[in-house]
């Protein structure tokens, strides 16, 4: 069991290591990391939440999933925000970035392969995969426009306004999946040619942001030779409520709405998996705690090695799966 996870994170390491290689050899331009998460942001995870809604067969998505996996997510979400903006006293943007990175999970590039692993058997696991990502989707765009919101505090309401609708209309990660939603409830077939197009657009999503997370943390390190002062200490409740009390959280919900077996199983899984590298992509876009955020996404990608195996042996010792 432990080898199948490992062998899941290695090509994480792996791909973020040759981002670091890649900006100490000086083999990609210095602005290539800001290209490499422009790519992600505008293009690839836009592609990727497209096809995954337009092809998504309808009512796959039970009402208890739904609520289950939501009261889960704010039951993280909601102390780790407050425990920053009131106790702590961060700024907004801070605190909604941090808030994000402890809840919103890799689901797609790391619960995928490690669920299909573990269960190569049942047809229905990757479904629960591909849906936990899509209702997870909420807390990024949240995430997204109450930054954008932020960038423009202190302009008049109106002038507020039209910036919002602007970012909302032209937000590709809004755009994309509304569009493949609609394709989907219609009961509409995209053309082949987009279908395998956007999938291989979306395929590209995961190395480039990881890619560009390992040149960015090793041009932060080369800079200042060492971590944040007190990063760690700042980290470790949001690590603890990522891969400890958000899939607890999740496992207790889903119960409570009557999920069992393997989507009980999977979901729940999927909660626990390592804080998604679409966050740092936000994160630089924005310019909110980007360095803390790349450093906390490597932290708790490389302790869910250990919090996943907990969560699988738990699992299985309860037989859920």
């Amino acid at each position: 069991m432990l080898f199948v996870i490992i062998s899941c994170l290695l090509p994480v390491f792996g791909i973020m290591l040759a981002g670091c290689f890649a900006a100490l050899r000086g083999l990609l331009p210095a602005n290539a990391v800001h290209c490499l998460n422009q790519y992600v942001y505008w293009i690839a995870l836009p592609s990727l939440f497209f096809s995954q809604l337009a092809l998504m067969e309808t009512g796959q998505l039970c009402a208890g999933l739904f609520l289950g996996l939501y009261a889960g997510l704010l039951a993280a979400y909601l102390p780790c925000f407050f425990l920053l903006r009131i106790v702590k006293r961060e700024d907004a943007a801070r605190a909604t970035i941090a808030a994000c990175m402890a809840t919103f999970p890799n689901v797609m590039f790391m619960g995928l392969p490690i669920v299909s692993f573990l269960l190569p058997g049942d047809a229905s696991a990757p479904l629960i995969v591909s849906l936990a990502a899509l209702l997870y989707l909420p807390d990024m765009l949240y995430t997204d426009t109450l930054l954008e919101m932020l960038g423009h505090r202190g302009k008049k309401r109106a002038e507020i306004l039209r910036s919002l609708g602007r970012s909302i209309t032209h937000n590709p990660s809004l755009v994309a999946p509304a569009l493949g939603l609609l394709i989907n409830l219609c009961g509409l077939t995209p053309p082949a040619f987009l279908t395998a197009m956007t999938s291989m657009l979306g395929g590209t999503a995961a190395p480039c942001a990881l890619f560009a997370m390992g040149m960015a943390l090793h041009a932060e390190l080369a800079r200042t030779r060492s971590f944040p002062k007190g990063c760690f200490i700042r980290q470790l409740p949001l690590q603890l409520t990522k891969l400890c009390l958000m899939p607890l959280f999740t496992f207790m919900a889903l119960s409570l709405f009557g999920i069992s077996g393997i989507p009980l199983g999977v979901a729940t899984l999927c909660s626990g998996m390592p804080s998604a590298v679409a966050v740092n992509v936000l994160a630089e876009r924005h310019q909110a705690a980007a360095r803390d955020t790349a450093l906390g996404i490597c932290l708790n990608t490389a302790a869910s090695m250990i919090s996943l195996s907990g969560i699988i042996a738990l699992l299985f010792t309860l037989k859920v799966f």
